[in-house]
């Protein structure tokens, strides 16, 4: 019964879980921390949570630019190619892709709570949620749609 399942249909409703879990990532901060203050400064004055604002603005800039690429390929790799049934491939890199996002967006939250600055859970999961409902979806089979 699992092989009739639509691929296109379950990509579907776990990418709206995925971006409705991204979008809760910023009211957990504020619950837990407090509103956003809108007002400078941005960086943090402590030296070392300044470094990990850096240091997890590049990790995360990293895996979303890593989940866009991913969820944007079409076939799979030489490597991967006799392997690998392209159907498979093309849900599989759908979901590393979905996965690779959001952890940009988990990296706000985290940096939120250990700086006390909710504003950080929203700014990096704005760009998570846009980047996601722009991964290319799963084709259907039989279906010559390039779109995705």
């Amino acid at each position: 019964m699992a092989s009739s399942i639509d691929r296109s249909n379950v990509a579907r409703i776990l990418r709206m879980a995925l971006v409705l879990s991204v979008l809760a990532y910023p009211l957990v901060a504020s619950v837990v921390i407090g509103p956003p203050k809108w007002r400078a400064p941005w960086i943090p004055s402590a030296q070392d949570k300044a470094t990990l604002l850096v240091v997890l603005s590049i990790v995360a800039f990293g895996n979303a630019g890593a989940g866009w690429f991913v969820g944007g390929l079409r076939e799979p790799p030489r490597f991967l190619a006799a392997t690998m049934n392209p159907a498979e491939f093309g849900f599989r890199r759908f979901i590393i892709g979905l996965a690779l996002i959001e952890s940009a967006a988990v990296f706000g939250l985290v940096l939120s709570l250990i700086t006390r600055d909710s504003r950080y859970a929203i700014v990096f999961a704005a760009p998570a949620v846009i980047l996601m409902l722009q991964v290319p979806g799963v084709r259907r089979p039989g279906s010559d749609d390039r779109r995705g």
